[in-house]
Order: structure tokens, then sequence, then C-alpha cells
């Protein structure tokens, strides 16, 4: 008995140490890009679903998209649903708008991906992070204040990049 706990947890160290050479070599490669965080969130993504085809890993990623911009759009929701503040209600409503186009442009995605018009399925992801920058824009206005959806949009914007990256590398670019 106690040897067969002492190989379990012998076992439990080497995986704990392999996951934790793995995040360093992660970090490590990933500290020369400009973007660290969207390198380190592809690399993982990548590795988490490594048996998938490139047109799977493409499906995943617009789907993973297409929940963080309904994530964004049901905050949206229930912002409007709480302020009082008419001008705050107004760029929301506005935001709401522009959410819903992107939520529509990454659905039409799916269907190009799957007969591969890969052109198409990256034109309407572009135009999903080009709705929710607009979105942006109007929250912040004149004042440029900080928008109360920024950290869930630079989240979605991540992921919507690496969509398009899977995208690219399936068209051949």
């Amino acid at each position: 008995m106690k040897l067969k706990f002492g190989r379990l947890c012998l076992i439990g160290i080497k995986h704990i140490n392999r996951l934790i050479r793995k995040e360093r070599l992660i970090t490590a490669g990933c500290s020369h890009t400009l973007d660290k965080e969207l390198c380190k969130s592809a690399v993982e993504f990548f590795l988490e679903n490594k048996g998938l085809s490139l047109q799977d890993l493409a499906k995943l990623a617009v789907e993973k998209t297409l929940q963080d911009c309904t994530k964004i759009h049901s905050q949206i929701i229930v912002l409007i649903k709480t302020t009082s503040d008419e001008c705050l209600l107004k760029k929301l409503r506005s935001c709401s708008g522009h959410y819903q186009t992107a939520i529509e442009k990454i659905k039409e995605s799916l269907p190009a991906l799957e007969c591969k018009r890969y052109g198409d399925a990256r034109a309407w992801v572009g135009a999903a992070i080009n709705w929710s920058e607009t979105c942006e824009g109007v929250l912040a206005g004149k004042s440029n204040t900080k928008s109360p959806l920024t950290p869930l949009k630079s989240e979605f914007t991540k992921q919507a990049a690496l969509a398009l990256s899977v995208i690219y590398k399936l068209a051949g670019n």
C-alpha cells in the first residue's frame, strides 16, 4: 500500500514538474514577441487542442470568439438595465447594436470556414473586431474615459486575433 502511494506521489510530482517546465518554455518563447499574452494564449490553445486538424482548430477558435463576443453583449444588456445616466444609456444602446452585428458576422464566418471560404471568414471575424473597436470609441467619447467593457473586450480581441491567425494559416498565408 505504501509503495503504491509513493509511486502515485512520484508520478504526481513528475507531472507537476513537466507542467512547470512547459510554462517556463512558453513564457521564455513568448518573451520575444510584441504581444506576450496573446502568444501565451495561442501556444496554450494549440497545446490543449493538439490532436485537432487546423480546420477544427479554426472552428474552435471562432466558436470561442463568438462566446467572448456574446459575453460582452450580455454585459452591455446588464449595464443598460442598471444605469440611470442618459448619456451612458445612449452609448450602451449604440454598443449593443454594434455587438449584435459583430455576433452576426462571427456566426457567418462558421459556415464560410466549413466551405473553405477563408477570405470570407477572415473578413467577417475582422469586421467583428472593428465593431468592438467602434463600441470602445463610442463609450470613450471625447473625454477618452476607459470603457467598462475594456477588460472583456481585450480578451475578445486576443481570441479573435488567434482565430484570424489560424484562418490565415488555413488560407495558406
